[in-house]
Order: structure tokens, then sequence, then C-alpha cells
């Protein structure tokens, strides 16, 4: 299991397709669960949770990614 950060475009109802993709390096999944208050990956692996831009710009920050501008993010376990 892994954790997927993955964006589409903030209030567009005429293109809802994904936009960004990112697995999360195993290396850095640790730190991201702690930003997220997460116990356990199979504990999250429910669908995924909306990212307010804060918790975003903190995820981008800790992997050392620039945020892409204008969407949402959204966060989840897959398999």
């Amino acid at each position: 299991m892994y954790i997927s950060l993955t964006g589409f475009l903030k209030d567009d109802s005429l293109d809802n397709s994904l936009k960004f993709r990112l697995r999360i390096p195993s290396l850095n999944e640790k730190d991201v669960m702690s930003l997220l208050n997460w116990q356990s990956l199979e504990a999250e692996s429910d669908g995924e949770l909306p990212l307010s831009d804060e918790q975003a710009e903190k995820i981008f920050s800790l992997l050392g990614n620039p945020m892409p501008d204008g969407l949402d993010f959204f966060v989840g376990v897959r398999a």
C-alpha cells in the first residue's frame, strides 16, 4: 500500500478529470502520515480525503516539490 496525492481543477464543473497524481515515496510516508495525524495506512484506506491548501503546501514542501497552482488536492491510500 502507498499514499497517493491527486489534484483536480478548482471549481471547474466542466472538467473534473484528474490533472495531477503523485505517489508519495516510501521514505516520506511517515512524515506525511504525521502531518495528517494518521496512525496507519490500513486505517486510512477508505477512499480519498480532501486536503486544505495549507496541508497540501506542507506535503509539497516536505517532498521538495513545487505545488501546482489552481488545483484542489486529495490524499488516499492505494494498494
